[in-house]
């Protein structure tokens, strides 16, 4: 049987965090059903695009203002059309969720998508998606993870 939760958070890729727009406090993967938290990022203009510089980026994950976890994301500037390949990790009290993408820096205004590769914890199963919908290249960013949890997977 899998467990689908489904959340909104900043700072996945290339943010700092903001204001959140609705309260909410962390998943708990192991509840039936699907809760949503949803946060405001807030992106900044990297001009680090020599190949091979690496861009890290540490910031709290937020939900009506109180932290729920931080988030904390690597790119490897790959020297093809400023391009990143990125890891990253949502820490939360449960467990972390981490994710890989491919991305330019800085990333353009619009949406990409980040493959959820794994997690520790209560997220130990967990795979799916990440969407981010960037509104302007140094403002606003809505990040959302996709998460299905395989509860019947020996942890």
């Amino acid at each position: 049987m899998s467990a689908v939760v489904v959340f909104v958070a900043g700072s996945v890729a290339l943010g700092a965090c903001g204001s959140s727009t609705r309260s909410a406090s962390a998943p708990h993967p192991r509840s039936s059903g699907v809760r949503t938290i949803t946060l405001h990022a807030v992106e900044h203009d990297l001009s680090i695009k020599a190949s091979g510089n690496v861009v890290t980026i540490v910031n709290d994950l937020l939900s009506d203002g109180h932290k729920i976890g931080e988030g904390q994301v690597e790119c490897l500037l790959s020297g093809r059309a400023d391009t990143g390949l990125c890891l990253g990790a949502a820490v939360l009290p449960d467990g972390q969720i981490l994710n890989q993408a491919r991305l330019p820096v800085p990333p353009p205004i619009g949406t990409s998508v980040d493959a959820i590769v794994g997690g520790t914890g209560a997220y130990a199963t967990a795979r799916g998606t990440i969407d981010l919908t960037r509104t302007s290249l140094t403002g606003d960013t809505n990040v959302t993870f996709h998460v299905v949890l395989d509860s019947t997977r020996d942890r």
